[in-house]
């Protein structure tokens, strides 16, 4: 890791300042501190002023935190432009795309805390096992989703991560599949989406998305009628517990 820069309590005009910077320099950016959060794309929100995290990736990727869940409240992905403009003696943080249209509008109202980072990590992140089990199962038997699918590639990269499967139906339309292992969220929906507007902007058309889980929470499923996207209920495949000889038991077989 390289060095750290570190601001307690700066002014709107040091802050800008220093993200500036940290954009400029591709760091890693942190900022603790009271903000309003203004989303326009394709379902405007707003969230108003309250003391959350906002983290900066050099990629673009833009995340709003809230002191409870995993999953950001806002964000935006790879490949969005930040900007930042010191506006009536607060901070302007945006995040813009362009294909589709969306700007993430983060006013800080009190910088409480940020830091700049320099990190170094080039691991890449396993599939985990039930997920991956999932995955042969559907290739395998790609009727466990719907008769006449035809699964051409696992894995497939995109710029916004890998789509785990993507294949054909018997109508001749491209099918991408997100599996889930556990229950999903609103968070999964949104990555499917941003999949499917990968190939839009590639010029693919009949492009449908299928999300597969056990489970989806209300919010999930609503977006998922919304966007015209589909969910599939389906269980990851139970694994066999390894069993394993006690001290007694090996010696038995001696």
């Amino acid at each position: 890791m390289g060095k750290i820069n570190t601001l307690e309590k700066p002014t709107p005009e040091k802050t800008t300042r220093f993200i500036k910077n940290a954009i400029k320099k591709s760091k890693l950016l942190t900022i603790a501190g009271k903000c309003e959060v203004d989303y326009q794309g394709r379902a405007d929100g707003y969230l108003p002023l309250g003391e959350r995290i906002t983290i900066l990736k050099p990629d673009g990727t833009t995340l709003v935190h809230q002191k409870n869940n995993s999953d950001p409240i806002n964000w935006q992905p790879p490949g969005s432009r930040p900007s930042v403009k010191t506006q009536n003696k607060k901070v302007e943080l945006k995040s813009e795309r362009t294909s589709p249209n969306e700007t993430l509008t983060i006013t800080i109202h009190e910088t409480l805390h940020t830091t700049s980072y320099n990190l170094t990590d080039g691991a890449q992140l396993t599939l985990n096992k039930q997920e991956s089990q999932m995955q042969k199962q559907i290739t395998k038997n790609p009727e466990i989703i719907e008769e006449g699918l035809r699964i051409i590639e696992a894995e497939r990269k995109t710029g916004y991560g890998r789509i785990d499967l993507f294949g054909r139906d018997s109508q001749g339309n491209n099918v991408i599949i997100e599996l889930k292992r556990k229950r999903v969220g609103p968070k999964a929906v949104d990555q499917l989406q941003r999949y499917i507007d990968y190939y839009q902007e590639k010029g693919y058309k009949n492009i449908r998305g299928i999300l597969v889980s056990p489970s989806i929470t209300p919010n999930a499923q609503k977006r998922i009628e919304d966007q015209k996207l589909e969910h599939i209920k389906l269980e990851p495949p139970k694994t066999k517990p390894q069993r394993i000889k006690t001290l007694d038991q090996f010696k038995n077989q001696q």
